[in-house]
């Protein structure tokens, strides 16, 4: 497990900005969504992740390309 980064909303969009990338959802009450009741769908896929004390890096992330691009701009 890795802690998210960031704060407050910004805590929230890159938990966000992570599961467009990868094609899962960001699991929160705030959503409607509660973690007892994940199932392994809400996870998003990536050929290779990274992490290291201060960065995470996530390359090809399985997400779909048009949400991708609409996050972006």
């Amino acid at each position: 497990a890795v802690k998210a980064p960031g704060f407050g909303d910004r805590r929230k969009a890159m938990l966000e900005d992570i599961a467009i990338l990868t094609g899962g959802t960001v699991i929160s009450e705030e959503r409607g969504y509660k973690l007892e009741n994940a199932t392994l769908d809400y996870l998003g896929r990536a050929s290779r992740v990274s992490i290291t004390k201060d960065d995470t890096t996530i390359v090809d992330g399985n997400g779909k390309d048009d949400d991708i691009q609409a996050r972006v701009n």
